[in-house]
């Protein structure tokens, strides 16, 4: 969604300044440090909306055509979407980053800027081998359709259809009815990708149950062994109690199920049950927002809680199951089926 420019986002503003010619940032919250920068493209005079979320949950903010950006995280849906900070999120479809190589569809049109000297050269491509074409060149104030938007390495071309390609430096994009998708050849900045609620939960549950392990080894147990059937459980399990989380403001964990009855009556538990003589769960939520921080926090939790610590170091349990959710409010749920 586009619109006129409504109201600054306060976040890591990039400013031209006489500095040795370089950019310079001035970050207003606090947020990790990143050295990617981006510059926002679309009309002349509008801004692109700021969402919550990756494409979801508009804050009512728009940041201006041609404004330069840090960035601190980059995710990939259809597209690629960056975030400024904060629940502060844009997409990439009107967003540059500093010395990208990319190509889109743009339907749209651009005036060759007032006081450009000489004409405007179309270029046969935009790379660096491309040679002028025998068109004539483009007239000062003129507009033109355009079909295509390319950058190359962080220079803006503009497609007029076939291979006539004008440079951005001098153009102004003054009206478009679409814009594709982005092609990059270029690499996201590694240090910009970052893990999904999903992605993170899995990295979690893998961490923690190590953790688990290496705890039972010292107290001379088994380190427990992944069970099809329990992690089935486990997941039923934890998407139950993660179901009951986000519907209440005040939770209490109760082992039971949805219909009231006990959590070993869930029905892959109940089958793996019917063939061994012990089991028990552990259920908790924590905090952290990084897959170490996260993975400790829950383990630290049940080793300080009398019974939760005896369920992860009882030498009659040798299989487990693990589910961990990520909460709407951002904490973190983990529960972990045994049996033996």
């Amino acid at each position: 969604m586009m619109g006129k420019l409504q109201q600054w986002v306060k976040a890591g503003l990039v400013t031209s300044a006489l500095l040795g010619g370089a950019m310079f940032a001035q970050q207003t919250q606090s947020v990790s440090a990143s050295s990617s920068v981006g510059m926002v493209n679309y009309v002349k005079g509008y801004g692109i909306a700021i969402y919550q979320q990756p494409l979801s949950w508009l804050t009512g903010k728009y940041l201006a055509t041609n404004s330069n950006w840090k960035v601190y995280e980059a995710r990939k849906s259809d597209q690629w979407n960056f975030n400024l900070g904060g629940k502060q999120w844009i997409s990439g479809k009107y967003f540059d980053l500093r010395g990208e190589t990319s190509m889109q569809t743009l339907n749209g049109v651009v005036r060759i800027q007032p006081g450009t000297h000489y004409g405007f050269t179309v270029w046969d491509n935009p790379s660096a081998s491309r040679k002028a074409t025998s068109h004539a060149p483009l007239k000062a104030g003129s507009s033109w359709r355009v079909v295509k938007r390319a950058v190359v390495q962080g220079a803006v071309w503009y497609n007029l259809g076939g291979n006539q390609w004008i440079y951005g430096d001098q153009v102004n994009l003054i009206s478009e009815q679409y814009r594709g998708m982005k092609t990059y050849t270029s690499s996201i900045p590694e240090d910009l990708i970052k893990l999904d609620d999903v992605q993170m939960a899995a990295k979690v549950n893998t961490r923690l149950v190590e953790i688990i392990n290496q705890y039972r080894q010292q107290h001379g147990a088994v380190a427990l062994r992944d069970n099809d059937t329990l992690m089935a459980a486990a997941k039923v399990r934890s998407q139950q109690e993660a179901d009951a989380a986000n519907a209440k403001d005040v939770y209490a964990a109760d082992h039971n199920l949805p219909d009231g009855q006990p959590f070993y009556k869930e029905a892959h538990y109940a089958e793996y049950y019917s063939h061994v003589s012990f089991g028990g769960e552990n259920l908790l939520i924590t905090n952290g927002s990084e897959i170490e921080e996260i993975a400790q926090n829950a383990f630290n939790q049940w080793k300080n809680s009398p019974g939760h610590n005896a369920n992860m170091l009882n030498p009659k349990f040798v299989d487990q199951g693990m589910g961990v959710i990520c909460l709407h409010n951002g904490q973190w749920l983990a529960l972990q089926d045994f049996g033996g």
